[in-house]
């Protein structure tokens, strides 16, 4: 899965929502998860945080 950054450090999955801190690329992006396919697909745009190490629903 691509994440549009260059260091995904840490994922959380809360319901259909899955939440990527992304250390390298300073941002925190956010997928929903397709229920029938399990594939994740982005949700908007990239939440701006610095170097962000975990994420925690």
């Amino acid at each position: 899965m691509e994440t549009g950054g260059e260091w995904p450090r840490h994922f959380a999955l809360t319901g259909e929502h899955l939440y990527v801190a992304d250390e390298r690329a300073d941002m925190v992006r956010v997928f929903r998860v397709d229920a029938n396919t399990g594939i994740p697909e982005p949700v908007g745009e990239p939440v701006a945080v610095s170097s962000p190490t975990c994420v925690r629903p």
